[in-house]
């Protein structure tokens, strides 16, 4: 039976993989941040890169790894840096199940858990947008860490944990959130194994170390615990965090906005499906109550943050906490599932399976319906992108040092990012024109489902000052640079 799922589970993720990158990694193109990451990555020594914030953040590995990737595939084969997310994903899924495995749950719980997170449908953002690998990367050293340490655990050896102390130290450098992990060492130590208290203390000092030490370091380059957003104290002290907690449970529990729209008046299966999984969690109060804690630390980093749950906009936030969810969810199935067998009464053991057998997969099913809705939002923004860059490039009036641009589409209405000025000044540096344009704009925001919405933004903040009083003005040609 456990070869079975283990088989169902690669064949996935491998089908996952092979499908994202065939139908949306395969045309990939800078957007929004991305364009200022690379630059940036490309531009700094090796040197910088550990000794100095970029973009307002310390997070050397993720800038680092953009610089590789730069190398390898370029500028203009941004496809690469988009499989590179995707194909990361899915190791990080399969470390999810085998993770579950170590830690003896059973196959089943396993599989269903580590499906849903490899469709993740509340955190698509962070799997198709570039910018988002210091999310991806982040949690795949976090959850490698956690599989190396239950293996030590389990064998007594050192190499093991001394590789799970290297690999919290690679998820640290992605991302500073990570520092939540030596709390979620503490917990399934705490509730999963029987050691010794001596023994407890020896496995989670050298990730308390290690903390510390980041801590540390980062303060000396970022003081107060600051960063792009502000200084952590006075992120959280003028956050409304039981709002933003509120917000990111419906951005969990409903699917309505973010799947196509043939298949609205069943999104309410998934939240009820989800619903009776988590019902069934109840009658295991020790689980429950561990993966509750788990998930109000997960969520702890990104709790003064908000997002729209109606749209694929900062679901990147969400990518962490969403292990704890699938896993509810994926425990709760194989509870109903394993109840099934006992059932004296009505439902019996085979309607009752029956059904089940309906629910599980039904689930999975809507899940990855609102991913692949969200994978064409995405692939709509990022050949749109090509497009307006394209039509500029070839623009005959693009001469004048500086060029302000009337309509610059900021984002979609459904989520994803399109342009800030300076993406414009990026590519086509990278394109080798021959002349420095400084670019300005005031933005809208257009709809990859409705060519007909067209929404004011206000002008772009990062919109380049023009030494000149009357830049040349540029208006695009929305509809003719919609992608077929």
């Amino acid at each position: 039976m456990h070869k079975h799922f283990s088989s169902a589970l690669w064949a996935g993720a491998c089908l996952f993989t092979v499908g994202v990158a065939i139908i949306y990694s395969s045309s990939y193109f800078f957007i929004f941040d991305d364009t200022s990451i690379v630059t940036w990555a490309k531009n700094l020594t090796v040197t910088d890169i550990f000794s100095r914030p970029v973009i307002g953040f310390y997070r050397p590995g993720g800038i680092l790894l953009a610089k590789i990737q730069y190398h390898l595939f370029g500028w203009d084969k941004a496809f690469g840096f988009s499989f590179v997310s995707i194909l990361t994903h899915s190791l990080s899924v399969t470390i999810f199940y085998h993770l579950l495995l170590e830690l003896d749950f059973d196959p089943l719980a396993a599989t269903m858990s580590a499906l849903l997170f490899l469709a993740s449908p509340w955190a698509t953002e962070a799997t198709l947008w570039f910018s988002a690998q210091f999310d991806i990367f982040s949690v795949f050293f976090g959850l490698l860490t956690l599989l190396l340490l239950s293996h030590q655990v389990k064998s007594n050896k050192l190499h093991f944990l001394l590789a799970a102390c290297g690999t919290f130290t690679l998820a640290l450098t992605f991302k500073e959130n990570a520092i939540i992990l030596p709390a979620i060492i503490f917990l399934i130590l705490g509730f999963q194994h029987q050691l010794s208290w001596r023994r407890f203390a020896l496995l989670l000092a050298p990730f308390g170390v290690i903390s510390v030490i980041y801590l540390i370091v980062r303060s000396y380059y970022l003081p107060n615990l600051g960063g792009a957003y502000g200084d952590l104290f006075s992120v959280y002290r003028n956050a409304d965090i039981l709002s933003s907690i509120a917000i990111f449970i419906k951005a969990f529990l409903f699917l309505d906005t973010r799947i196509h729209t043939s298949l609205h008046y069943f999104a309410f299966l998934y939240t009820g499906g989800v619903l009776v999984c988590i019902g069934a969690v109840i009658t295991r109060p020790r689980i429950l109550i561990a993966t509750l804690l788990l998930f109000c630390i997960a969520m702890a980093p990104v709790a003064w943050m908000t997002i729209n749950p109606q749209t694929t906009s900062g679901g990147r936030i969400l990518y962490a906490p969403g292990i704890l969810w699938s896993f509810l969810i994926g425990i709760g199935g194989s509870i109903l599932w394993n109840q099934a067998n006992l059932s004296r009464r009505w439902p019996g053991p085979i309607q009752a399976k029956s059904i089940l057998a309906i629910l599980l997969p039904g689930i999975l099913t809507l899940a990855y319906s609102s991913t692949l809705s969200q994978i064409s939002s995405w692939r709509f923004a990022t050949h749109f992108a090509k497009n307006t860059v394209d039509f500029i490039l070839s623009s005959p009036d693009i001469s004048h040092p500086c060029v302000q641009v009337t309509n610059l589409p900021s984002m979609t209405s459904e989520g994803p990012f399109l342009f800030k000025s300076y993406n414009l000044s990026h590519h086509f540096r990278e394109r080798g024109h021959p002349q420095e344009i400084k670019f300005s704009a005031n933005t809208v925001i257009i709809s990859a489902n409705r060519a007909d919405e067209i929404l004011a933004g206000g002008p772009d903040v990062f919109s380049s000052p023009c030494p000149i009083p009357n830049p040349f003005p540029l208006t695009l040609p929305l509809d003719q640079l919609r992608p077929d």
